[in-house]
C-alpha cells in the first residue's frame, strides 16, 4: 500500500519547525568557562505575540495533519509536543509525546514467560521462579502469588489518582514525598475541627471531595514568595519556550532498550570529585539504576519516598545514581500553583553554582540518601538520556539499557523499574548461587560514591 500523497517528509517538517523556533529567540551568546552565567533564552516580543495569536492555531493544525499522515516511527517526539502546544493543549497524559509509548523494557511478559514458564501453563508459579521471595513479590505486581501477563500492564500513568493518592497529598504536609507518623497525626488534628478526639463517618466520607481536599490542603496558607502563577495555566508562548529550553522535556528521545548506555562524567553533589558512569558501573560490577529529576518537578518530589525505598531495598545488589537536571517549573517559566503554595519557588539557575545549591537543597529537603551528581547548565547528560523533567533507566552489568521508563512525569514509575530490576537480578544470577541469597557484598562494602568516582 502506498503512502498517502501530500504531506511533507519528516525532514521538511523538522526544518520548518526549526526555522520558526530559530527566529523566536535572540542570537545565542557564546560563553567560555565552566561556572559562568549563561543567559536564559527568552522569546523575542514579536515571537511571543506570534505564538499566542490565532495564527499559532493554524500552524498547529497544519503540523498535526501532516504528522498524522506519517507512519508513527516517522513522527519525532518533539514535533508531536510542539504541534499540541500550538493547538492550545495543556500537556496532559494523552497530549504530545505522552500520546505514545516512550519507554521500554527487556523484560516483557512474552520474554519472561518463554524463559521461566517451565511447565508451559501460561503462568509462573513460585516454584518456577529462580530468585528470592522478595524478588518474586516485586514482579508479582497484583500480589496474586502468580506471575502472569496482568503483572506487566503498566498502562496507568504515574499521576493517576484514587483515595490512597488523595490521602497521601493531604498528609504530606512538607511535600517531600514521605508521609511520617507525625504528619498523619497532624492531618488528624486538622480534620478534627471540633477537637473532640475522633473523626466521623461523614467527615471521612467527604474528605476526598475536591472542595474539602482544597480547603484542607490550603489550611497551611501560601508559602511561596512573589506573584502567583496564572490561574488559567501557561500560555502557548511559555510552553514553546519551555519545550525548546528543555524544561518540559528533552528534545532528544534518549537511548533505546538494548543500546549501549551513553557515558558521561559529572561532578558529585558534594563537589569533591567527578563521577564517570562507566567507571562507577565497572567498579561496582552491578546493574545501575539511573534516576533523573529536579526540585520544582512536583511529581518527582511526590515519588521521592518511592525512590528512596527502592534504593534502600536494592543498594547491596545494584548501584544507584541520581542525576540532577534543569528545573521543570521555575518561577520564570511554567510556574505551578502547588510549588507556589508549598514554597518551592525559584528561578531557573543560570550557573552551575546556582544549580548545585538547588540540588543540595533538594537532597536535604527530600532526605535522599542515594548518590547524586549534578548535570551542567547546558544539560549534556539530561539531553543524552532525555532525562528532563524526570526519568528512570536500568543499565545492566554489560553497560546496556535494560529498562527505560516513559517520559516524566506520567511515565516516572519506580515500581515498574523495580520489577525490571528484580527480573534482571533473578535471571542473571550465577549458576552456583542460592536463589534466596544475594551474591553482592553488603552496601557498606560496595563502596560509596566518593570511592567510585573519578578524581
Amino acid at each position: 500500500m502506498s503512502r498517502r500523497p501530500g504531506p511533507a517528509p519528516t525532514s521538511s517538517l523538522v526544518v520548518a519547525a526549526a526555522l520558526a523556533i530559530a527566529t523566536s529567540f535572540p542570537p545565542a551568546v557564546s560563553v567560555a568557562g565552566e561556572d559562568v552565567e549563561r543567559p536564559r533564552p527568552e522569546l523575542a516580543p514579536e515571537a511571543q505575540a506570534l505564538w499566542d495569536s490565532p495564527l499559532a492555531d493554524r500552524a498547529g493544525a497544519w503540523l498535526s495533519d501532516r504528522l498524522e499522515a506519517l507512519s508513527p516511527e516517522d513522527r519525532p517526539e518533539w514535533l508531536l509536543m510542539f504541534a499540541d502546544i500550538l493547538l492550545g493543549k495543556q500537556l496532559g497524559s494523552q497530549d504530545g509525546w505522552f500520546s505514545r509509548p516512550t519507554g521500554g523494557s527487556r523484560f516483557g511478559w512474552e520474554e519472561v514467560r518463554a524463559e521461566l514458564d517451565a511447565d508451559g501453563d501460561g503462568l509462573i508459579a513460585r516454584r518456577e521462579w529462580p530468585g528470592s521471595d522478595n524478588d518474586f513479590q516485586a514482579v508479582d505486581a497484583n500480589a496474586d502469588r502468580l506471575i502472569t501477563a496482568a503483572d506487566f500492564d503498566w498502562s496507568e500513568h504515574a499521576l493517576a489518582g484514587g483515595p490512597g493518592v488523595a490521602l497521601y497529598y493531604l498528609a504530606d504536609g512538607d511535600a517531600n514525598g514521605k508521609v511520617t507518623r507525625a504528619e498523619l497525626l497532624a492531618l488528624f488534628d486538622r480534620l478534627d475541627e471540633g477537637q473532640l478526639g475522633f473523626l466521623t463517618r461523614d467527615e471521612l466520607k467527604g474528605l476526598f471531595e475536591p472542595g474539602t481536599m482544597s480547603r484542607v490542603m490550603m489550611a497551611g496558607g501560601i508559602k511561596g514568595q512573589g506573584p502567583p502563577p496564572d490561574p488559567n495555566g501557561p500560555s502557548r508562548s511559555t510552553l514553546v519556550r519551555g519545550l525548546f529550553t528543555q524544561e518540559i522535556g528533552a528534545l532528544w528521545p534518549g537511548p533505546d532498550v538494548g543500546d549501549p548506555a551513553p557515558d558521561f562524567t559529572l561532578p558529585a553533589i558534594d563537589g569533591d570529585r567527578d563521577v564517570t558512569l562507566s567507571s562507577y558501573r565497572e567498579r561496582l560490577g552491578k546493574p545501575i539504576v539511573l534516576i533523573f529529576g529536579n526540585f520544582t518537578c512536583g511529581p518527582f518530589r511526590s515519588q521521592a519516598g518511592n525512590v528512596e525505598k527502592l534504593y534502600r531495598r536494592y543498594r547491596d545488589r545494584a548501584g544507584f545514581l541520581l542525576v540532577y537536571v534543569r528545573e521543570a517549573h521555575p518561577t520564570d517559566g511554567w510556574h505551578m500553583l502547588d510549588n507556589h503554595r508549598q514554597g518551592y519557588t525559584l528561578d531557573q539557575p543560570t550557573t552551575f553554582g546556582e544549580r548545585l545549591k538547588v540540588a543540595q537543597q533538594c537532597r536535604a529537603t527530600l532526605d535522599l540518601g542515594l548518590p547524586m551528581v549534578v548535570d551542567a547548565v547546558d544539560d549534556p547528560a539530561g539531553t543524552l538520556y532525555s532525562g528532563m523533567p524526570a526519568r528512570l533507566y536500568l543499565i545492566d552489568q554489560d553497560g546496556r539499557v535494560a529498562f527505560k521508563s516513559g517520559r516524566g512525569p506520567f511515565g516516572f514509575k519506580p515500581r515498574e523499574l523495580e520489577q525490571a530490576l528484580a527480573l534482571l537480578l533473578a535471571t542473571d544470577r550465577p549458576e552456583s548461587s542460592d536463589p534466596g541469597e544475594s551474591t553482592s557484598p553488603p552496601a557498606e562494602e560496595a563502596g560509596s560514591l566518593a570511592e567510585d568516582g573519578d578524581q
